[in-house]
């Protein structure tokens, strides 16, 4: 059995999905689905409570849909699981670490809002691939 862990998330591991979603054309109604999805899963008035919180309403047809919809899966699939184990105790030594260093290149997640993600949370860790390219208000995050 491990002595000690640490379980790690970041305030957006929603990116992967936000980007297939926000290009997927397949479909006229992201929040529709969602909105579905949230109510099999959770039930009527938890589902409400939690897609109230996001902004997602049956009338939501508006560009911050894919992200709010993004946002919410980050927060109750990943978020949520990751502090569930970590509240288990089920290794001595847990160390739950949110990675929030927010994205300093210019792409599609940083037009639409500040956020850290998983990917550029592995690509900082490993230490220097990325350092001649980050802002210099990076520096003291990136060595702590």
């Amino acid at each position: 059995m491990a002595q000690a862990q640490i379980i790690d998330t970041t305030t957006y591991d929603g990116g992967i999905s936000y980007n297939i979603l926000s290009r997927d054309t397949s479909r006229e109604n992201h929040v529709s689905a969602s909105l579905h999805i949230a109510q099999d899963i959770y039930r009527t008035a938890h589902a409400k409570q939690l897609c109230d919180i996001y902004s997602l309403s049956p009338g939501t047809q508006d560009n911050d849909a894919p992200q709010r919809i993004c946002l919410f899966e980050s927060d109750i699939e990943f978020f949520a699981a990751v502090l569930a184990m970590a509240e288990a105790n089920l290794v001595p030594k847990t160390y739950f670490h949110v990675f929030d260093l927010l994205i300093p290149f210019d792409r599609q997640l940083r037009k639409n809002g500040k956020f850290a993600t998983h990917t550029f949370d592995v690509v900082t860790l490993l230490d220097g691939v990325l350092e001649d390219r980050l802002p210099g208000s990076y520096a003291p995050a990136i060595q702590a």
